[in-house]
């Protein structure tokens, strides 16, 4: 439900991926419902009267994302400042970096900023000034530096890289650490993990929006984004309008099933010392043709005598 509050200072979005091709995790018509949900933002945008967009990597699922993507992002998402994230991060101060489409908007004439590597903290949002408000950035891959809050002054960090929250099978740096460890922020963005994050401390925030737009199978939480007043550091959550029955996980079950036909059929070679050579690159073709799980390829090798 819509906040009554005056309008924020700032609309936090997450990981966006903005993507042409059909994610295998939906049911609906992806292309349409992501151009739905870039013009919903938009139209929020301007009830707001045009606050500060703030991005926080990954805008594009791939740094040479096609001209209809890109047009997409230009046409129908508000102006935003963004980072590079992990897909592209390594070219944009590249030599092909004119060929990346984060330079792509950041020289569109949109108001679009894109803040790099190269540029130089603070950063203070030019057009889309926030009174006593100082951006500063890292983008994948690079570390913070430490600041020391100040009166009558806001430090905003955008960053992209792994923030955790309780057990992970990834490596991460665990949300309040990471918020107790860098005090001199008042506001911590962080992208790149696709599940909702927020913690508080002191007065402090460090928020992890997650997926925009959900492209796998295990994004099932609700999609949100983040208002942030800068007077006195207040944030709120608002939904995406999303159909939560939009996502499946019937295709992964089907790779379920082949691994478990894979695990039978290896447990069947056990016994069998001696396997034709026919036989065995039979094996192997199917493997070069199929995706197999690591724990599963472990087990035809061992069974062909493979190292």
């Amino acid at each position: 439900m819509k906040t009554e509050k005056c309008p924020p200072d700032l609309i936090i979005v997450g990981d966006l991926h903005a993507e042409e091709s059909q994610p295998p995790c939906r049911l609906d018509n992806f292309w349409d419902t992501q151009i739905t949900k870039f013009k919903w933002l938009h139209s929020l945008w301007e009830e707001y009267q045009h606050p500060l967009v703030a991005q926080v990597g990954d805008l594009f699922n791939h740094w040479k994302s096609s001209p209809k993507v890109i047009s997409a992002v230009l046409e129908y998402l508000p102006p935003m400042i963004t980072i590079p994230g992990n897909p592209g991060k390594h070219n944009y101060s590249g030599q092909e970096l004119n060929k990346d489409a984060l330079y792509t908007i950041s020289v569109s004439g949109k108001g679009w900023i894109v803040l790099s590597m190269n540029e130089i903290s603070p950063y203070n949002a030019g057009a889309y000034f926030l009174p006593r408000c100082d951006f500063y950035y890292c983008p994948w891959g690079e570390d913070p530096k430490p600041q020391r809050l100040e009166s009558g002054t806001r430090k905003i960090l955008l960053t992209h890289r792994m923030i955790v929250d309780g057990y992970t099978p990834y490596n991460g740096d665990d949300a309040m650490g990471f918020l107790k460890k860098h005090r001199g922020y008042d506001l911590i963005l962080t992208g790149h993990n696709h599940k909702p994050i927020v913690r508080s401390f002191n007065g402090r925030f460090l928020i992890n929006p997650g997926s925009f737009t959900r492209q796998t199978a295990s994004e099932n939480h609700e999609p949100s984004i983040w208002l942030w007043w800068s007077e006195d550091n207040k944030i709120e959550r608002m939904v995406i309008p999303h159909d939560p029955a939009a996502i499946t996980r019937q295709h992964i079950e089907q790779e379920q099933e082949r691994d478990q036909r894979l695990e039978a059929f290896v447990e069947s070679l056990d016994d069998q010392k001696d396997l034709d050579i026919n036989y065995r690159k039979n094996v192997e073709t199917y493997i070069s043709n199929n995706k197999v799980r690591q724990a599963v390829l472990d087990r035809i090798y061992a069974a062909i005598g493979k190292e």
